[in-house]
């Protein structure tokens, strides 16, 4: 399978399961997976958010979150990364 199919395939089941429980923090915390090993820093980021949201006591959530501001947000022209990155901890 390639990976744009296993992207789109992500994409539809995310959306069933957001669909059928977009309050669980649990299907937040897996599309921010997903979205991490898609290379969707952005999205990826905004589903450990709400999971954190949802759950603020989401240790993974946290450590995940932290990841994907040390890696993926652009260090250049945003001082503000640093920041958010270690706050997240």
């Amino acid at each position: 399978m390639t990976p744009m199919r296993v992207s789109k395939k992500l994409t539809t089941s995310r959306d069933k399961r957001l669909s059928l429980d977009r309050y669980s923090p649990n299907v937040h915390f897996s599309l921010g997976l997903a979205c991490m090993f898609t290379l969707r820093p952005e999205r990826g980021i905004a589903a450990f958010e709400e999971a954190i949201g949802l759950n603020p006591s989401f240790a993974a959530a946290y450590v995940l979150l932290r990841q994907m501001y040390l890696y993926a947000v652009p260090r250049e022209g945003d001082p503000s990364w640093r920041r958010r990155a270690f706050a997240s901890a």
